[in-house]
């Protein structure tokens, strides 16, 4: 897939040579940030860089196809950057839409976000709606490169793949629950070190070491629920299927006490996010809990007062907790913030202001913000 990219470029274009030039749209925008900066390193000597970023977004329409890409290109006009210049493509990517009005297929590189699965493919996604209240997303290709470029990977897509499913229903009223399933392996590249080897003239030798595709697989369930009365509740439950353990739960509950304050509970269950056979899975890691609390109350439309209570308990650190208290109010002007950390992971209070103001209305706005910590 990664050799494909550019030959899916051309064809998306072929494909919607018109026959009349009114008959498709095309729309883009072009940013361009230069800066620069003077850095020392650790023997003291000085550098100079001068960098350049271009951003290009453009899409071109026809019917119901569209091809859209995002790229970023950078370099650094004064040298020192091996891997400049660089070219990153974050969407790269051929639409279809509404087939037999169920279906919608993307083909190419794009963002894939569903429920656990989230991640850059290099591949096929396809969304059925067959039924108003039910969508099936399914998506199957391979992993590009860390750094966004059109390079093929090392080991090729049988080592560097990803595959995954996510099911949404809301024919339960005032629900929406989803459930999701995602399969990941990508293998790092291979890395040369020197080792002691007294089979050598010199005593060393140069190996090259290739580790195994590192394996991601989880399974995961989403739910929400909005009465009519204003209460909300959202829970969330992703669940490793190599290390048999829950990675991340998450339950939130909205109450409105009257029209004018809220009050709000959240449970956040964490455990580390690490590859089944990655090195990173051999050491120590621990989970953590979070409980925060809060209220919300509507002095204007326009005007809230809000206070938040938190704590995290580390789990293995002898139950050491840390906990935050935060007030503030927001207006549509700005906002004003008070937070107070004590506990395991220090002490600090923490003031910030932020304003805004808009000079010509939707064109040019000014803002600003300052914080305080100590």
């Amino acid at each position: 897939m990664h050799r494909q990219l550019p030959v899916l470029i051309l064809a998306a274009f072929l494909a919607f040579y018109p026959s009349k030039i009114f008959s498709q749209t095309l729309s883009g925008r072009l940013t361009t940030s230069v800066y620069s900066y003077q850095q020392y390193d650790s023997l003291n000597k000085k550098s100079n860089h001068l960098r350049a970023y271009q951003l290009a977004e453009f899409a071109i329409a026809k019917g119901n196809v569209s091809f859209t890409t995002y790229l970023q290109g950078s370099t650094d006009f004064f040298g020192g950057i091996e891997s400049d210049p660089h070219l990153r493509a974050y969407n790269v990517y051929l639409d279809i839409r509404r087939i037999a009005r169920v279906a919608d297929l993307r083909l190419g590189r794009q963002l894939i976000f569903a429920g656990v699965g989230r991640s850059m493919l290099d591949g096929l996604s396809l969304k059925l709606s067959p039924y108003h209240d039910v969508t099936l997303f399914a998506y199957i290709g391979g992993l590009p490169p860390a750094d966004g470029s059109l390079k093929s990977l090392s080991g090729g897509l049988s080592d560097n793949y990803l595959y995954g499913a996510e099911v949404t229903t809301s024919l339960i009223p005032y629900t929406r629950i989803s459930l999701s399933y995602i399969n990941r392996h990508r293998l790092p590249e291979s890395y040369q070190a020197t080792r002691f080897d007294t089979t050598q003239p010199d005593g060393f030798r140069r190996y090259e070491f290739q580790s195994s595709s590192t394996a991601e697989q989880y399974a995961g369930i989403n739910a929400s629920l909005q009465l009519p009365s204003r209460l909300m509740f959202y829970g969330r439950l992703d669940y490793d299927l190599n290390l048999l353990r829950p990675q991340w739960g998450e339950f939130s509950l909205w109450v409105p006490a009257t029209n004018k304050l809220t009050f709000t509970a959240e449970l956040v269950y964490r455990q580390p996010r690490l590859p089944y056979n990655s090195i990173f899975s051999v050491f120590d890691h621990r989970s953590n809990l979070e409980i925060r609390a809060g209220a919300n109350y509507a002095i204007t439309q326009r005007t809230q007062a809000f206070v938040r209570f938190g704590t995290i308990t580390y789990k293995g650190d002898n139950g050491s907790t840390s906990t935050r208290i935060t007030l503030g109010a927001s207006t549509q002007y700005g906002s004003f913030t008070y937070s107070k950390d004590v506990g395991f992971a220090g002490k600090m209070d923490i003031i910030s202001v932020q304003a805004l103001y808009p000079i010509i209305s939707r064109s040019f706005m000014l803002t600003g913000g300052i914080s305080y910590g100590r």
